[in-house]
């Protein structure tokens, strides 16, 4: 009987980076702070827009 093989997973990150080395992020964490940073925009125009009506 073939042994089972465990069910492999994205990494979120390549390695820890030092103050001068960049870090290298996978596909899906930087489509999350890609998505993230859209909403972040979002609501501070929305907030924007509140202020202008005050």
């Amino acid at each position: 009987m073939a042994t089972p093989q465990p069910e492999t997973t994205p990494a979120t990150a390549v390695e820890v980076a030092d103050k001068e080395d960049i870090m290298r992020l996978s596909d899906n964490a930087v489509k999350f702070l890609a998505q993230l940073e859209t909403k972040i925009n979002e609501q501070q125009k929305t907030m924007q827009q509140l202020v202008e009506q005050l």
